[in-house]
């Protein structure tokens, strides 16, 4: 239909559970045959300090254990793109123009830090550290060891609250408190943990890059967490694993690792505007990770994070994304969410045209 009426598409491939985030209205879970093995061994998930296990995902920590059928999850993933590009040949490049790769999540590459599974986190908690699973605790104790600390690698940060706790009130997120973010131990664990993640997602994307070649565009969408920017611990960011703190540029490390493979960096939350609340600063977060692109020369792409037309349109939503496209040397495209009754309504539709006309004379 879309090579029919001249239509370009961009293809997700979903190696997440679809439901329980932010507007979800239905769930689709892991396949059966992802969870019977789940059942026999849950060290394929991912896990908090209580042993609280999440099925959005399969934990990094598997990736190249060959638990399914003789097969590891790195080579499952890379499996469906390869079997992907043989169904759909044809189409590639020509009507499928970009493939985004899911690495986490939501398809966000970060860790389940923020979780709405069993309605464990809400708005605006610092969220929990995943990295209990026996297979992340191995690595973490190897780590430890490896730099002479062998008591860092007894587990996360102690004292780094749950789900719901707020970073004022919790002393890992506390500056000036022992052992915290900004510690030896601090540092040590968040370098752990994030290069963890960047590790991941840089050896799906060489998979990817080597099944699509080079003519296909590529984007690995990052999460937009906007809440305790304004801090200097970044908290929520940090349980994520975004290592945006003690002077490093989080995001700008996950761009160059996009670069390597001609990643584009797609980010969300274009529409949101700052609030003291909970020390959200979505403004400043958007025209970083802008930045971090454009430093690593890879493209930008655009999503907004809630649905701007549930009812009337929110124009001063549509304004804000405008704002910060204008700010993209060239947008590389901007997904919006979502298609709905509601947004096809006569007036909606209008307001949204106009949306839409406005983008694309930006550039």
């Amino acid at each position: 239909m879309c090579k029919t009426v001249g239509l370009t598409l961009q293809v997700v491939t979903s190696f997440h559970q679809c439901g329980t985030n932010v507007g979800d209205t239905f769930v689709v879970p892991l396949p059966s045959w992802v969870l019977s093995v789940g059942k026999q061994n849950n060290s394929i998930w991912y896990t908090d300090q209580t042993g609280a296990i999440d099925q959005e995902y399969i934990s990094l920590g598997a990736d190249h254990l060959p638990m399914f059928g003789g097969r590891t999850p790195i080579q499952i993933y890379k499996d469906f793109m390869v079997a992907f590009r043989g169904a759909f040949a044809k189409y590639l490049p020509s009507v499928v123009n970009e493939i985004q790769v899911g690495m986490g999540p939501a398809g966000e590459l970060r860790y389940p830090g923020y979780q709405l599974q069993f309605n464990r986190w809400s708005y605006c908690g610092v969220g929990a550290f995943q990295c209990y699973d026996v297979n992340m605790m191995h690595s973490l104790q190897s780590a430890a060891f490896d730099v002479g600390h062998a008591e860092w690698g007894n587990g996360g940060p102690s004292s780094a609250g749950y789900y719901n706790s707020i970073p004022p009130d919790t002393p890992f997120f506390q500056d000036g408190a022992w052992n915290n973010y900004a510690s030896p131990y601090g540092r040590f664990f968040m370098n752990w943990y994030s290069n963890m993640l960047l590790k991941h997602g840089s050896e799906i994307l060489d998979n990817a890059r080597s099944v699509f070649g080079s003519g296909l565009s590529i984007a690995a969408k990052i999460s937009g967490i906007h809440w305790w920017y304004n801090t200097a611990n970044h908290g929520a960011e940090l349980t994520s694993g975004y290592y945006n703190t003690n002077g490093n540029d989080g995001y700008l490390t996950i761009a160059k690792m996009l670069q390597r493979t001609n990643t584009t960096f797609c980010f969300t939350c274009l529409e949101m505007t700052d609030s003291s609340n909970c020390a959200s600063a979505p403004v400043e977060l958007v025209q970083q990770t802008i930045l971090a692109a454009q430093t690593a020369r890879i493209g930008y792409s655009g999503e907004n994070a809630l649905e701007l037309c549930s009812g009337s349109c929110n124009q001063g939503g549509f304004n804000q994304i405008i704002s910060q496209a204008s700010r993209v040397q060239h947008m590389h495209r901007f997904t919006y969410l979502r298609l709905s009754d509601s947004l096809v309504s006569s007036n909606n539709l209008q307001i949204f045209g106009g949306f839409v006309s406005s983008m694309a004379n930006l550039h």
